[in-house]
């Protein structure tokens, strides 16, 4: 599967590839309530959005031009190069496997709130989270937090490393 254009899966629908499984830049595969699934590792150059979906690979890489957002959960483990946004405004997204970021990897995150999942985005990672690259917070939703507020964006079961960089949106948050 080479996507070139946006395609996805709706509702109890399922696309599987056992060749070739590439989303290219500019191109969005969106699994939207159904499955995408690829027995050979994936590559994302482009857009993959989980919607509420799953989808399935032995790995998945997340190139510099990469981008995996959405509220859904990933079976593969994780290489991600590019950037990663969990949730849909808020929402949380679960890798089922490892979690790699590498230096020029960006984890995206959105407070709109003090509750995981539902008022900010939240990272569940199954295995291990190996960390490297940039943290990025926006607030949403005109929310503001307190001062010293503490926000698990990142759950794992175990964690490496630490990320190189926080980018925040004012030195009070």
């Amino acid at each position: 599967l080479t996507n070139t254009c946006r395609c996805g899966t709706s509702s109890r629908r399922a696309l599987s590839t056992t060749g070739l499984a590439t989303v290219n830049s500019g191109a969005t595969l969106i699994a939207s309530g159904g499955a995408i699934s690829s027995t050979v590792p994936m590559t994302v150059a482009g857009t993959l959005r989980t919607g509420a979906g799953t989808v399935t690979a032995p790995s998945i890489n997340i190139t510099p031009s990469g981008l995996l957002t959405g509220t859904g959960s990933v079976t593969a483990n994780l290489n991600n190069n590019g950037s990663v946004a969990p949730g849909n405004s808020p929402g949380t997204l679960t890798i089922n496997g490892n979690y790699f970021q590498g230096a020029g990897g960006v984890l995206n995150v959105e407070l709109g709130g003090t509750t995981p999942g539902t008022g900010f985005d939240q990272l569940v990672v199954t295995n291990v989270a190996t960390l490297a690259g940039t943290v990025e917070l926006k607030l949403t939703d005109g929310f503001y937090p307190a001062r010293d507020a503490a926000f698990q964006f990142l759950t794992a079961r175990a964690c490496s490393n630490a990320f190189d960089q926080f980018l925040y949106p004012s030195n009070d948050v």
